[in-house]
């Protein structure tokens, strides 16, 4: 019998078996993940840090000491993921996931970043000149709700699965970390389903923004973007040992199957952007007063 790619992960884990897909699970998806989000360490040094505790330099390199301690705190979630990959996703493990992930940094002590708890203040993704607008600090929990049904509902369908992965993100639920919490959401889920999972890499990233930015309204562009990346993990992860593994991949899909869904992420996207344009309004206001002076 085949054996499920979750149990492959977790057995190699316990047997501290080096050379399979675990450690390399673990190494790429660590520094893949953090340096899509500015992590200063190298692949290299992820390595060593996953091997060894701890990573060297060559005298030049300006490493950011919570880069290191959030690369050795991915390694703990993906650990935790695979533990809890059979348990529904709701508020108290994202929450746990975010604690782990930031156990230790400076945020910890900073009561403005709310660590292991849902943001307490607005926030914005991508160029302050044209953000895109998130889920108000008072909507999130009734938004989170509605991920978490999304969630339970989930099938190796490739719109499905990016719709899931664009609601986290345009939720955006935490003050900071929610690209590496939504990518380890993403693939603890589909680890629940025995589906192919998705490792996105840091050399498509831009593809894998824009993907996002451009969701629902042109959703192939990330639909696509996932597949791709499922497409190498299974190339270049699993390798030979996709075909003694247990798992879907559902890489074919049609729009037109989809109108439902996506007028429902369309008319999300719309009550999200229309809630938080009165505070971009102010923002911009600021912005341009800090500018001009006026």
């Amino acid at each position: 019998m085949a054996e499920r790619i979750v149990e492959r992960l977790i057995r190699e884990r316990d047997t501290r078996y080096g050379d399979g897909i675990y450690t390399t699970t673990q190494i790429q998806f660590a520094w893949n993940s953090n340096h899509m989000e500015g992590s200063t360490l190298t692949a290299k040094q992820t390595a060593q840090l996953f091997a060894t505790g701890t990573y060297t330099t060559d005298g030049s390199e300006q490493v950011n000491p919570d880069d290191a301690l959030e690369t050795r705190n991915h390694f703990a979630a993906f650990r935790w993921i695979l533990d809890h990959a059979d348990e529904p996703v709701d508020r108290d493990m994202v929450c746990h996931l975010h604690a782990i992930l930031k156990q230790g940094t400076r945020q910890v002590s900073d009561s403005l970043f709310n660590v292991g708890g849902y943001k307490t203040r607005p926030n914005f993704i991508g160029n302050p000149a044209t953000p895109t607008r998130t889920a108000l600090p008072q909507d999130v929990p009734e938004f989170m709700d509605r991920l978490f049904d999304m969630c339970t509902k989930l099938e190796d369908e490739p719109y499905q699965i990016a719709r899931v992965h664009w609601t986290f993100e345009k939720i955006h639920p935490f003050s900071d970390g929610n690209g590496r919490i939504g990518r380890l959401i993403m693939f603890k889920e589909l680890l629940r389903i025995d589906a192919l999972p998705v490792l996105v890499h840091d050399a498509y990233r831009a593809e894998y923004v824009n993907g996002i930015s451009k969701f629902p309204d042109e959703p192939g562009w990330l639909v696509d973007t996932l597949l791709f990346e499922r497409d190498l993990y299974r190339s270049h992860v699993l390798k030979t040992d996709a075909e003694a593994l247990h798992y879907t991949y559902h890489d074919q899909w049609n729009m037109a199957e989809h109108r439902v869904e996506r007028d429902e992420d369309l008319e999300f996207a719309k009550l999200i952007d229309t809630k938080a344009q009165p505070l971009f309004d102010e923002e911009y206001q600021q912005r341009e007063r800090l500018l001009w002076g006026e």
